[in-house]
């Protein structure tokens, strides 16, 4: 049976002397027999052992975690379980690198679209990308709502047509109508502005609210805090809450 000293071992597995002696000194590569001189000697079984935690390490595995790994007597089971902790850990560390992603993205976004962006507008920025994902998922219920609307109001229009049924025609374009102003008035409830100059959110009086510009996430209204006339960002009100 091969026997390595720790230079051995180390240039076996193609890794560093003091990682191999880091390893030993944290109690999960123990060398299996000593030379007459008082040196180190290691198995196969040790190159194997230390190949397998240069392994996990490699997918961020902790020490403690690899030691309670290569000391229990049920390893697998044992490896599964931590399996499972360390795939959880990691999608949620992913979603959280892929929030940053957009962020960036965002913020590049600005930068190219803004030749007067300044510095002053990062704090609004940062509000803006925290109610985005609250806002995106408020705008997309608002959305089947409006299907919702717009597939009744087409469905009672083909029974009045295929069913000779003309006078349906009058219910449907009410129910549209009214289901139309419901939805515009219960976004309008639902909504504040931010305001890019002091970056303080309000909500602004209906007339202002139809009859103001606007982009799918802007509206160009007066702030009545500054006084200055922008375009506000639009947020859901109960995520300026939190």
């Amino acid at each position: 049976m091969s026997q390595y000293t720790t230079g051995e071992l180390a240039s076996a597995a193609n890794v560093s002397v003091r990682t191999v002696q880091y390893y030993d000194s944290r109690g999960i590569l123990i060398p299996s027999d000593w030379s007459e001189g008082g040196r180190r000697l290691y198995s196969e079984e040790d190159l194997n052992k230390l190949r397998m935690i240069c392994y996990l390490r490699e997918l961020d595995f902790s020490i403690p975690q690899i030691k309670e790994i290569i000391q229990d007597q049920h390893a697998e089971s044992t490896l599964a379980s931590l399996l499972d902790i360390h795939i959880t850990s990691l999608e949620t560390a992913a979603k959280l690198q892929e929030e940053k992603i957009k962020q960036l993205q965002f913020l590049r976004k600005t930068l190219q679209q803004d030749t007067n962006f300044t510095l002053n507008q990062l704090p609004d920025i940062s509000l803006t990308m925290k109610h985005q994902l609250t806002w995106r998922h408020f705008a997309g219920k608002q959305v089947l709502k409006l299907l919702l609307v717009v597939t009744v109001f087409l469905s009672m229009i083909w029974i009045a047509k295929t069913k000779e049924m003309s006078w349906l025609a009058w219910p449907a374009a009410i129910l549209y109508l009214g289901g139309l102003g419901y939805l515009i008035w219960n976004y309008y409830q639902q909504v504040l502005y931010l305001c890019p100059v002091c970056h303080k959110t309000f909500k602004p009086e209906p007339k202002a609210f139809l009859l103001a510009r606007h982009t799918p996430r802007t509206r160009k209204l007066p702030c009545p805090h500054c006084q200055h006339t922008s375009y506000c960002v639009e947020v859901v009100e109960n995520s300026t809450k939190h």
